[in-house]
């Protein structure tokens, strides 16, 4: 985390899609966060490659895919296209209803994903994996920030939104270390495949441990806490 550097623009927009596809093509990106003039938080774009770990990407190019620096940067861009896309799809389409199972089911694809890519010597399929990883997780990070937020209690909200963001910043060196030690021991390949497995299992466990996620619908949520807060206010006067 000490080597990550914090760039802010400001601009229209009209602008954004554009400044977006540069930040994409660049390469170098973890996260984009796009944020109003008041600087509460609108959206959060994950360009990394997850679990997989942007250390294990050279030697799938390397060594298992065999298509050199130049696959290598396809392959690193491959997951910030599938996040975008799928990000830009839930502007028109946001993802409020059934949001416990689309949460539990994309969790569960982002696991499979790897899986696949884990699994794949082909170029092609690989990159449709790191495409559907990118979307996938995409689809997981805007359901938990909006519920974040809508469950967070007013005053609180600063605060739980900032621990949050110190976990999901810190997953990412994490994972990068997960993944090389893995790697080490179980090999390049094994590695992947028990990230994928362990994903898995932790959503069914979830799942099951935990109904009330299963039937979140952010479109109640988001009636309730209108009532909640028209209450308050009324007490308020």
């Amino acid at each position: 985390m000490g080597n990550e550097k914090v760039e802010e623009f400001s601009i229209n927009g009209d602008e954004l899609l554009a400044k977006v596809r540069q930040l994409v093509h660049e390469g170098n990106v973890r996260r984009l966060t796009i944020k109003n003039e008041k600087g509460d938080t609108l959206l959060v774009i994950p360009l990394t490659i997850g679990v997989i770990g942007a250390a294990l990407l050279p030697v799938f190019a390397a060594d298992i895919l065999l298509v050199g620096p130049f696959g290598l940067g396809i392959l690193r861009t491959a997951p910030a296209l599938g996040a975008l896309s799928t990000l830009l799809l839930t502007t028109r389409r946001p993802p409020s209803t059934h949001a416990g199972p689309l949460l539990l089911g994309s969790v569960a694809g982002f696991g499979v994903s790897i899986l696949v890519f884990g699994a794949s010597t082909d170029f092609l399929l690989s990159l449709c994996a790191l495409f559907a990883l990118g979307a996938t997780d995409a689809v997981s990070m805007v359901i938990r920030t909006v519920t974040v937020r809508m469950y967070s209690p007013e005053h609180m909200r600063g605060r739980i939104a900032s621990v949050s963001y110190l976990f999901i910043g810190a997953s990412n060196e994490l994972g990068a270390f997960e993944s090389g030690l893995a790697a080490r021991v179980f090999g390049t390949v094994p590695s992947v495949m028990l990230g994928g497995v362990l994903t898995l299992v932790v959503t069914g466990v979830v799942a099951v441990a935990a109904p009330a996620l299963r039937r979140l619908d952010l479109r109640e949520a988001a009636t309730e806490a209108a009532v909640l807060e028209a209450e308050a206010a009324r007490t308020a006067v």
